[in-house]
């Protein structure tokens, strides 16, 4: 498996595309369709796209590239509202996601190609969701290095997001941690340094 890390927008948000054995997974495509499909080859097949939750920074390449390489985007049900109306995420942007969205489903799915994990972790948004594959976790803006996801934002809430990071407590030290933005870290180090899980 290979992971490239594109960062997009404003916000710079990370973009996992992730690859394996011709086949393409993409998470927040948060913008700039045209930097994020110039890293996927003419003959690989993209299986799926998925979003960890339904702000508008992690979202707004997501119709573009369903329709361009005719796959299916999977977010949390309870977040498609707010990744589809732009009433709801009053952050102040316009993305949102208007092609049909699909749910993720824990404890475990197949999209395509790819066999992953699904935990969902509520506290940045109600519908926040990681994904692991192997040791690689994609944590969204649930987790970050040294630091965690706001919770005054719209559906974020302080409760859910303290039962949601007793899961960091759970994963092997090991594990690789890809948040949502800023830079890429792991389980070893965030129990050691950050704040908010000790």
């Amino acid at each position: 498996m290979n992971i490239t890390t594109i960062k997009v927008g404003a916000y710079q948000v990370n973009c996992y595309v992730i690859r394996q054995n011709n086949h393409v997974l993409i998470i927040d495509p948060g913008s700039n369709f045209e930097r994020i499909s110039s890293n996927i080859l003419e003959n690989e097949i993209v299986d799926g796209i998925i979003l960890t939750h339904g702000h508008f920074d992690h979202i707004g390449a997501a119709d573009k590239l369903s329709r361009f390489y005719k796959t299916k985007i999977y977010i949390n049900e309870l977040d498609m509202r707010l990744a589809s109306d732009p009433l709801v995420d009053r952050h102040g942007f316009n993305g949102i996601v208007k092609e049909k969205m699909y749910a993720l489903k824990e404890p475990k799915m197949t999209i395509g190609n790819f066999n992953f994990e699904v935990y969902f972790t509520p506290g940045h948004t109600i519908g926040s969701t990681s994904i692991k594959m192997d040791n690689h976790f994609f944590a969204g803006d649930f987790i970050f290095k040294n630091s965690i996801g706001r919770c005054d934002l719209e559906t974020g809430n302080e409760s859910e997001m303290r039962r949601s990071l007793n899961l960091i407590h759970t994963l092997s030290m090991d594990t690789i941690i890809y948040p949502g933005h800023d830079q890429i870290t792991n389980v070893k180090d965030e129990l050691n340094n950050n704040p908010y899980l000790r």
